[in-house]
Protein backbone atom coordinates (compact mmCIF):
# COMPACT_ATOMS: atom_id res chain seq x y z
CA UNK A 1 0.00 0.00 0.00
CA UNK A 2 1.22 3.67 -0.96
CA UNK A 3 0.40 6.46 1.21
CA UNK A 4 2.12 10.09 0.88
CA UNK A 5 1.48 12.86 2.77
CA UNK A 6 3.27 16.48 2.80
CA UNK A 7 5.74 17.98 4.60
CA UNK A 8 5.11 21.69 5.10
CA UNK A 9 8.33 22.52 7.07
CA UNK A 10 10.29 22.12 3.28
CA UNK A 11 7.87 21.69 1.04
CA UNK A 12 8.70 17.72 0.31
CA UNK A 13 6.46 14.99 -0.76
CA UNK A 14 6.65 11.95 1.61
CA UNK A 15 5.62 8.54 0.24
CA UNK A 16 5.31 5.43 2.98
CA UNK A 17 5.74 1.78 1.32
CA UNK A 18 3.98 -0.97 3.04
CA UNK A 19 4.74 -4.33 3.16
CA UNK A 20 1.32 -5.23 5.11
CA UNK A 21 3.98 -7.84 7.66
CA UNK A 22 4.46 -5.12 10.44
CA UNK A 23 4.88 -1.69 10.99
CA UNK A 24 8.48 -2.32 12.57
CA UNK A 25 12.16 -1.81 11.12
CA UNK A 26 10.94 -2.93 7.37
CA UNK A 27 8.89 0.05 6.57
CA UNK A 28 10.66 2.56 4.36
CA UNK A 29 9.78 5.99 4.20
CA UNK A 30 11.00 8.19 0.55
CA UNK A 31 11.31 11.68 0.73
CA UNK A 32 11.00 13.01 -2.63
CA UNK A 33 12.38 16.78 -2.68
CA UNK A 34 11.80 19.29 -5.09
CA UNK A 35 15.40 21.45 -6.29
CA UNK A 36 13.48 24.29 -3.76
CA UNK A 37 13.68 21.73 -1.20
CA UNK A 38 17.19 20.81 -1.54
CA UNK A 39 18.41 23.81 -1.75
CA UNK A 40 17.02 24.44 1.80
CA UNK A 41 18.33 21.47 3.00
CA UNK A 42 21.74 22.74 2.29
CA UNK A 43 21.28 26.38 4.53
CA UNK A 44 19.96 24.32 7.21
CA UNK A 45 23.33 22.48 6.71
CA UNK A 46 25.50 25.24 6.58
CA UNK A 47 23.85 27.31 9.53
CA UNK A 48 23.79 23.50 11.86
CA UNK A 49 27.24 23.53 11.94
CA UNK A 50 27.38 20.13 11.79
CA UNK A 51 29.20 17.00 9.90
CA UNK A 52 27.10 15.95 6.54
CA UNK A 53 27.41 12.90 8.03
CA UNK A 54 25.77 14.03 11.18
CA UNK A 55 23.52 16.36 9.80
CA UNK A 56 22.02 13.54 7.57
CA UNK A 57 20.99 11.11 10.99
CA UNK A 58 19.62 13.85 12.21
CA UNK A 59 17.37 14.84 9.32
CA UNK A 60 17.22 11.14 8.02
CA UNK A 61 18.50 11.87 5.00
CA UNK A 62 20.81 9.24 3.08
CA UNK A 63 24.23 10.58 2.55
CA UNK A 64 24.51 9.75 -1.17
CA UNK A 65 21.22 11.89 -2.10
CA UNK A 66 22.79 14.47 -0.19
CA UNK A 67 25.95 14.32 -2.63
CA UNK A 68 23.97 14.06 -5.84
CA UNK A 69 21.70 17.19 -5.02
CA UNK A 70 24.94 18.81 -3.96
CA UNK A 71 26.78 18.04 -6.96
CA UNK A 72 23.60 18.58 -9.39
CA UNK A 73 23.08 22.21 -7.47
CA UNK A 74 27.00 23.48 -7.61
CA UNK A 75 26.98 22.12 -11.92
CA UNK A 76 23.82 23.77 -12.44
CA UNK A 77 25.12 26.63 -10.37
CA UNK A 78 28.55 26.62 -11.97
CA UNK A 79 26.96 27.05 -15.27
CA UNK A 80 24.85 29.71 -14.94
CA UNK A 81 27.68 31.92 -13.39
CA UNK A 82 29.33 30.99 -16.44
CA UNK A 83 26.33 32.28 -18.84
CA UNK A 84 25.80 35.14 -17.37
CA UNK A 85 29.95 36.07 -17.19
CA UNK A 86 30.17 35.14 -21.20
CA UNK A 87 30.71 38.11 -23.62
CA UNK A 88 27.82 38.67 -25.39
CA UNK A 89 29.29 38.92 -29.03
CA UNK A 90 30.10 35.62 -28.47
CA UNK A 91 28.46 33.13 -30.95
CA UNK A 92 25.34 31.30 -29.74
CA UNK A 93 24.78 27.46 -30.55
CA UNK A 94 21.94 27.23 -32.92
CA UNK A 95 18.45 26.35 -32.00
CA UNK A 96 16.79 23.15 -33.08
CA UNK A 97 14.67 25.12 -35.63
CA UNK A 98 17.99 26.70 -37.51
CA UNK A 99 18.27 25.51 -41.10
CA UNK A 100 20.91 27.59 -41.94
CA UNK A 101 24.81 26.63 -41.44
CA UNK A 102 27.47 28.70 -41.88
CA UNK A 103 30.31 26.65 -44.08
CA UNK A 104 32.51 30.46 -44.15
CA UNK A 105 33.92 32.17 -46.82
CA UNK A 106 33.47 29.26 -49.76
CA UNK A 107 35.56 30.01 -53.51
CA UNK A 108 35.00 28.21 -56.04
CA UNK A 109 38.06 27.72 -58.56
CA UNK A 110 37.29 27.71 -62.56
CA UNK A 111 39.66 24.82 -63.02
CA UNK A 112 38.13 22.57 -65.57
Amino acid sequence: MLAASYNANDGALMSEEHTGLSAGPSRKTRVHRSEKSWRGVFARHRASGLTIDAFCRVEGIGRSSFNRWQMLLNAKYSLARRARSAPSDEVSAPEAGDRFIDAGEMRVDNMG
